[in-house]
């Protein structure tokens, strides 16, 4: 172990290469894609996508993810006050009174928002802010302000800090 002047250890010098070179070769990189194949490689492909806040969101994907998640959440929504019967208000608290039925409503909340969230974080950090604006939606008028900007102006060209 070598040790500074002051007495404190001290890292041997790293080449360069050492970041820069590849860490496994061809035959490693094919057996690599023939494992990232199947049902639950897609699975945590999907998943990551759909939930992950890393990364950047285009004004088109935006669209088309938001369009999505609105008809999802729409038709989600009308499923369960079809489950319960009607769309009649002391129909719906009466069921409020199943476990079962509050736990399933609040799981498919909680997906929807955390989707939600993903979406407008990456969003936020492809025009090169951070992804905690989000919480710019809880201010009244900002929130407004925030909806159009993410969906109207564009992102930052070329790489930014959030980029992968």
């Amino acid at each position: 172990m070598d040790f500074n002047s002051a007495g404190a250890f001290s890292v041997p010098p790293v080449s360069s290469t050492t970041f820069t070179q590849r860490a496994y070769d061809a035959s490693t990189d094919r057996h690599r894609s023939a494992h990232r194949t199947g049902l639950w490689s897609m699975i945590c492909f999907v998943c990551g996508t759909l939930f992950g806040f890393r990364g950047r969101v285009g004004r088109l994907d935006y669209w088309i993810i938001g369009t999505a998640y609105t008809f999802t959440s729409i038709v989600g929504y009308f499923a369960f006050a079809q489950a319960v019967g009607s769309l009649n208000w002391s129909d719906i608290t009466a069921a409020t009174q199943d476990p079962g039925f509050v736990l399933r409503f609040l799981t498919f909340c909680f997906v929807m928002m955390m989707l939600r969230f993903s979406l407008e974080a990456r969003r936020f950090q492809d025009r090169g802010l951070s992804g905690y604006w989000y919480f710019g939606y809880l201010v009244p008028g900002l929130n407004v302000f925030l909806l159009v900007a993410n969906s109207i102006f564009p992102g930052t060209q070329g790489a930014n800090r959030y980029d992968i």
